[in-house]
């Protein structure tokens, strides 16, 4: 177990794989959020091993990134990866192991989908306010509808 100066856990190594308070409060000195390219999630967000703990990752605050629950997932289920470059810099990765921008590229529509969109909303009822959820079925059916 590591401690600063003031006696707070900074690294408890392959002791533990739970990151302590201590580390976490360490991990957030430069910012609550998701540390994904593009990511301003400051909710949810969780403390990941770059080098899982499972395959010899350290519990160390060099191992930890912030991620928010949904790029987490991405992380352990679909391929995503995270590292950490030669000057500690934090590198995310594609499945197929292209970099990720810190800005998404931006699809070109056809004209024939541009026009689908259009009446579709302009079929589409207005939203109510009372708080209910979107029936994404009936979304869904009405792009259907306009697209046959």
């Amino acid at each position: 177990v590591l401690e600063d100066g003031q006696g707070r856990v900074i690294d408890v190594g392959r002791k533990m794989r739970t990151v302590s308070a201590a580390l976490q409060r360490a991990l957030r000195a430069d910012g609550e959020g998701c540390q994904f390219p593009g990511c301003s999630n400051c909710r949810f967000v969780e403390a990941h091993h770059i080098e899982h703990w499972i395959d010899g990752g350290e519990t160390v605050l060099g191992n930890l990134v912030r991620l928010c629950s949904g790029h987490h997932k991405a992380v352990h289920d679909y391929g995503f990866g995270v590292a950490r470059n030669e000057a500690g810099e934090l590198v995310f990765t594609e499945p197929d192991g292209r970099p990720v921008s810190e800005e998404p590229t931006l699809r070109s529509w056809s004209s024939q989908e541009i026009d689908v969109a259009v009446k579709a909303r302009s079929t589409q009822e207005a939203p109510g306010w009372d708080g209910m959820p979107v029936q994404w079925e009936r979304c869904v059916d009405a792009v259907v509808a306009v697209s046959q």
